[in-house]
């Protein structure tokens, strides 16, 4: 969440730091600065949001800013014949992919919503599972016909893969080509989906009863999942149970977990709890909301480690990392039925910290960081699939009436790099976040976005900015102003 503006008014004058000081945090700085110059690292190409959540770690956070007012409409509509549950995952040429009830895995351009292929990859029954994205482009999805795709990106098979239940679950996909996704038969799988594997399986988990959750992928490379035993399951890479037993909540776990940065894992439950639980599987605290109210959406985590979610009594909360209330906020209409079966859509957060997510009250919601609502856009049917944003802050969702919604990004653009806001990048703005950066001096919300400036577009997935400010943007700035970055400059 972005940094509160000092206070107006009255203030003690600051001392200046001595001149040891300055140089003992200055020392890594300018020892970065020259490694950097000398390097010239550069950082691969990103899709906007290529798997369910946006990550592997199901943030559902990205480093775009989104729609900041209510789009006077749509940029455009496609409209199928049956319901959107699938939520969209967005390639790096900005292609949209998502599922729906017509079977077809739909590929959509982003210009007019056109589509790609001659026709929908079609399957044998309805596509819930949300598409993940591989580097080279493949597109693996599940189907409730039983079965894992793997497709090329002209819509061609390249391998399936049959289980014995449903599969609405979103595959996660690791670098090796190994795809984890669940299935309602109770198991786990692990296939190896690379170009040699071609979807041949590596290892099976069982002992879930049945899931509709999303497996997420710790830095150590456990796989967490949730199952309808109640459980939350850890399964190391080779496939094994990583806890001694799984951490039991009091009710069906149907949504998928989301990690935080360091580590924690953040999963609601259909008990009315939202747990936070150590990568040990103990219990670090959890917040009730009541059985009455069951959680079976995903939570997002903020880049200052805020929890966002969404429970059945349509309230929209936001928690800090010790588990206390930050704020809540209505996301359903007075009068609307209130029921957790209704609630499937998660939260996605954008750079500047405004929520979006859909609601069974047909609205597609943007909250601020305050928790006041932006704005509400009425879709016309219940929203069950989670909004994502592309790399220009786009806004995709699907509805159950079959509306495909394509939203514009923010009318606005940033002035990347005029932090002091004189209308140019200059010595003055590298001064301004390097102090930021070591800590002695605090920047508005407004100059935090300003200087937010690294990556760049041309090795960052055409976007600008990774949602912090650090030792990368004063470098980026600095080569700026010294006319060395050569990258394309909002």
């Amino acid at each position: 969440m972005l940094e509160r503006p000092p206070r107006c008014g009255h203030h003690r004058a600051r001392p200046i730091a001595s001149s040891r000081r300055i140089t003992r945090r200055l020392a890594p700085v300018v020892i970065s600065l020259a490694a950097f110059f000398a390097s010239g690292v550069h950082t691969a190409c990103q899709a906007a949001w290529p798997v369910y959540r946006h990550d592997p770690q199901h943030s559902g956070r990205t480093v775009v800013l989104g729609p900041q007012t209510r789009p006077a409409a749509p940029q455009w509509v496609v409209h199928l014949a049956y319901g959107i549950v699938s939520s969209p995952s967005i390639g790096a040429d900005g292609t949209i992919y998502v599922g729906a009830d017509d079977q077809g895995l739909h590929a959509f351009l982003p210009g007019d919503g056109s589509e790609q292929w001659a026709s929908p990859f079609i399957t044998g029954h309805w596509i819930s599972s949300s598409p993940a994205l591989a580097a080279d482009g493949t597109i693996v999805f599940g189907s409730e016909d039983n079965s894992v795709y793997a497709i090329t990106s002209q819509g061609r098979l390249k391998w399936h893969y049959a289980t014995s239940g449903a599969v609405a679950s979103s595959p996660a996909l690791l670098d090796d080509g190994t795809v984890y996704v669940g299935s309602m038969d109770g198991s786990l799988y692990a296939i190896d989906g690379s170009n040699f594997g071609g979807g041949t399986p590596k290892w099976t988990y069982s002992g879930l009863v049945a899931t509709s959750s999303s497996p997420v992928v710790g830095a150590d490379g456990t796989v967490y999942i949730g199952g309808q035993d109640n459980g939350l399951h850890a399964v190391t890479p080779a496939g094994d149970a990583k806890w001694a037993a799984p951490f039991m909540t009091g009710g069906e776990i149907r949504g998928s977990a989301a990690l935080g940065a360091d580590g924690t894992i953040y999963v609601g439950s259909l008990d009315g709890n939202l747990y936070a639980v150590s990568p040990e599987g103990k219990e670090v605290w959890r917040y009730t909301v009541g059985a009455a109210a069951g959680i079976q959406t995903s939570p997002a985590v903020g880049s200052d480690g805020a929890i966002f979610f969404v429970a059945g009594d349509g309230m929209l909360r936001c928690l800090n990392s010790d588990g206390t209330l930050r704020w809540s906020t209505s996301v359903l209409a007075e009068g609307a039925v209130s029921d957790p079966i209704l609630f499937w859509s998660c939260p996605a957060v954008g750079r500047d910290g405004m929520v979006y997510v859909g609601s069974p009250d047909y609205s597609l919601y943007a909250v601020r960081t305050d928790g006041t609502v932006a704005w509400s856009y009425d879709l016309g049917a219940r929203i069950q699939s989670s909004p994502a944003l592309g790399s220009k802050g786009e806004l995709y969702v699907g509805t159950l009436g079959g509306d495909f919604y394509a939203f514009p990004g923010p009318v606005a653009t940033p002035k990347y790099g005029d932090v002091d806001g004189n209308g140019s990048v200059n010595v003055a703005d590298v001064i301004l976040v390097l102090g930021s950066v070591v800590g002695l001096r605090t920047l508005t919300p407004t100059q935090r976005l300003a200087a937010d400036v690294a990556p760049g577009p041309a090795t960052n997935g055409g976007k600008v900015g990774d949602g912090s400010v650090n030792l990368a943007d004063v470098i980026r700035l600095l080569r700026r102003v010294i006319g060395l970055d050569k990258d394309p400059w909002p």
